[in-house]
């Protein structure tokens, strides 16, 4: 068997791909705050996959599979973009569902305020990728924070009305330091988030 040249191994890794996505990280004291309503949430029985502590994250915009090129053209772009962004705040407040919560699959954590600071940074990333020929998802931003995903109709009535009487709202505001580069790595276990590029938000306000 004729024996793979450096070329060749090279062409071969350029065309691997990655799952990626852009975020935000939430603060380790929210992280908490928001396991515990998980908790609160879990005890219904509903069958339902949550998202783990360690993965919580405001999601700007999925990328789905990229190459390696794409993904140093998304780190220029971010760190472009994070060069110009002035420093804002977001607040989490508020349970809801997607579509509804007669129909509940995707389960979040709403945003009272900032969501306007967060529609147009995610503008930008949205009209910088589009030149890459990335297309991720074609869908309007609608900031939330991920919970879990529903997986059968399991005691969901129950969780339903445990989502209508729960009034969560964080303690604190969250001043996002870095935009995010992610990789997905699905595994039997759940999936696993790892940070391959960030771009720090100046914090001068001046």
């Amino acid at each position: 068997m004729r024996a793979e040249s450096k070329e060749e191994t090279g062409m071969r890794n350029h065309k691997l791909t990655i799952r990626s996505f852009i975020a935000l990280d939430i603060p380790d004291k929210v992280k908490n705050e928001l396991s515990l309503l998980v908790s609160t949430l879990e005890k219904t029985g509903a069958d339902v996959k949550w998202v783990k502590k360690e993965n919580f994250h405001l999601t700007l915009k999925f990328l789905g599979q990229i190459t390696e090129e794409q993904v140093n053209h998304v780190k220029r772009i971010l760190e472009k973009i994070s060069q110009k962004q002035r420093r804002f705040s977001f607040h989490l407040s508020g349970l809801g569902s997607f579509p509804d919560l007669r129909r509940p699959r995707v389960l979040w954590v709403g945003i009272d305020r900032g969501v306007e600071m967060l529609e147009v940074l995610t503008e930008k990333i949205e009209s910088e990728i589009a030149q890459t020929g990335i297309k991720g998802e074609n869908r309007l931003f609608s900031p939330h924070l991920t919970l879990g995903r529903v997986r059968s109709p399991r005691n969901l009535q129950k969780l339903v009305t445990c989502m209508e009487q729960v009034d969560f709202s964080s303690s604190e505001e969250i001043f996002p330091e870095h935009v995010s580069l992610y990789k997905s790595i699905l595994s039997p276990k759940g999936s696993v988030y790892e940070v391959i590029a960030e771009s720090q938000i100046p914090q001068d306000t001046s």
